[in-house]
């Protein structure tokens, strides 16, 4: 691309992007033997440089890697670039001792074929001390690439490198073959800026380990808050991540990536003692980014597994949860076991899973004393919110001490919010919309508390119902919703002609 230079040549250049040049081979070339064997500082400004869908493309420059510094770099993006660094050797790497980039700051590798990116050098650790800058590393679909940094030192292998001090973010994803962070020994790094990891569609990483070893610790990870990563890796290694470092995070995603993270979720749930907000829904699904204090958020995402149980068993886990969000989640037929406790639930929503039939049961009701608000939607096979269990006594009163708003909407099997004879308080009901229920006849059978409702909205604030009480008013709403479709059934007989 670029012939002929001198080093005052492009002194003030800042930004380079080249994007779908299908014949471009290399960004410089360099004729003069004698320049090839010095460091040129062919761009003694630039911040940024990006380079994208180049089919060809296969090197910075001609010749030697090492003819190139890159002094103020910040940025570098290297994006479905199939060909770069294919005509060296794997085990070259793209950045040694003398490409230097000490002001790097971002690097996204996509879709490059290259088996490792750092060489630690046999004597000196210039080439480590040139990243202490980088605070961003995005690696994905580089499908030979094995490792992140290659140490060839034996002396070295034996002490703590502090690689990238400041490093903030780290992405790896589809790498078929990688398999560690590094060569040899897991001490040998430190991350101790990090604060979110992402590890997803990576097979073979830390397969070669024992099943016993703790690799992601919080000496390695000190500072890490978020965690996003595959159910395979956990499934694979359950010790992977160890109790102290899952303790400490505020945020996890995990993709359900075979059937067999069923057997796996109610024990890695188990060991998040402080979750407190649990989402969980199918792959598209839109989970709202809320924040807890002082606690950790967890969702999990259906990839390729959908799930017909979120626990199996009794877990002491959801005595944590504040709010608990599922959506989308179509093989799901029931929440939770009766014998589930949400003592500090304040936040219940389900919507669009199909073939849920039971939200809770009696017994899980008695335990919601905290909660505040419930959203039942699009959920096509429920029939009623509470089901009776043999636990609750069929007259047993189930209290509802702090939930004010409640809403049940596109349900079209509903009946009622519970079919059996349990009574029900509401002493801090203000709001309840129902909408779209059109077989709903009745609020509960048993007997029934709500002493702050004076309305029953329907499709928003501005059209409601109120008749006496709460059962009373559920039955108006049913009559007149059934009379509208007996209206429309009977003009939809008529045809109507124009007059001759």
């Amino acid at each position: 691309m670029l012939r002929g230079f001198g080093r005052a040549n492009f002194v003030r250049l800042q930004s380079i992007e080249i994007s779908k040049c299908p014949v471009l081979e290399e960004l410089i070339v360099v004729d003069n033997q004698e320049e090839r064997k010095k460091n040129i500082v062919m761009f003694p400004q630039l911040q940024y440089l990006g380079m994208s869908d180049l089919e060809k493309f296969t090197s910075f420059c001609t010749g030697d890697l090492d003819i190139l510094e890159f002094p103020s770099l910040k940025e570098l993006w290297i994006y479905a670039c199939p060909e770069f660094m294919a005509r060296y050797k794997r085990t070259t790497s793209i950045f040694t001792e003398r490409v230097r980039l000490p002001e790097l700051e971002k690097l996204m590798l996509y879709s490059i074929n290259v088996g490792r990116i750092w060489l630690s050098p046999v004597t000196v650790m210039s080439c480590v001390s040139s990243f202490v800058r980088l605070q961003h590393i995005m690696i994905v679909k580089c499908p030979v690439l094995e490792e992140l940094i290659v140490v060839d030192n034996q002396e070295e292998r034996k002490k703590n490198i502090v690689m990238f001090p400041q490093l903030q973010y780290l992405k790896m994803s589809d790498l078929e073959k990688i398999t560690s962070f590094c060569t040899g020994d897991l001490d040998i790094l430190e991350f101790p800026s990090l604060k979110e990891l992402w590890i997803s569609a990576c097979p073979e990483f830390m397969a070669r380990y024992k099943r016993t070893t703790s690799i992601f610790t919080e000496r390695v990870f000190p500072n890490l808050e978020e965690l996003k990563v595959d159910a395979k890796h956990v499934v694979t290694n359950k010790y992977l991540f160890s109790e102290d470092l899952l303790c400490k995070l505020k945020y996890i995603f995990v993709e359900l990536d075979d059937e067999r993270t069923i057997l796996w979720l109610g024990d890695f749930l188990q060991r998040l003692h402080t979750m407190k907000l649990l989402q969980i829904g199918g792959l598209d699904a839109w989970l709202p980014e809320e924040k807890v204090e002082n606690g950790m958020r967890v969702e999990i995402i259906e990839a390729k597994y959908q799930l017909e149980h979120i626990l199996i068993e009794e877990s002491s886990v959801t005595n944590n949860l504040v709010i608990l969000r599922v959506e989308g989640c179509d093989r799901l037929v029931n929440l939770v076991p009766s014998s589930t406790s949400f003592q500090n639930l304040t936040n219940l929503v389900v919507s669009r899973c199909n073939n849920l039939k039971i939200v809770i049961t009696s017994s899980v009701a008695k335990t919601l004393v905290r909660l505040r608000y419930m959203e039942i939607a699009s959920c096509d096979k429920i029939k009623e919110i509470v089901l009776g269990d043999d636990v609750v006594a069929q007259d047993e009163v189930i209290t509802f001490r702090e939930l004010k708003e409640l809403k049940l909407l596109l349900l079209e099997s509903l009946t009622s919010f519970c079919s059996g004879n349990c009574a029900f308080n509401f002493p801090s009901l203000e709001r309840l919309v129902v909408d779209d229920c059109p077989d709903m006849k009745i609020f509960s059978e048993g007997k029934l508390s709500t002493p702050k409702l004076h309305k029953v909205e329907r499709r928003g604030e501005a059209c409601w119902d109120w008749k006496d009480d709460l059962n009373t008013t559920i039955r108006k709403v049913y009559i007149s919703q059934q009379s509208t479709f007996s209206l429309s059934c009977f003009f939809s007989t008529f045809t109507l002609t124009p007059n001759p």
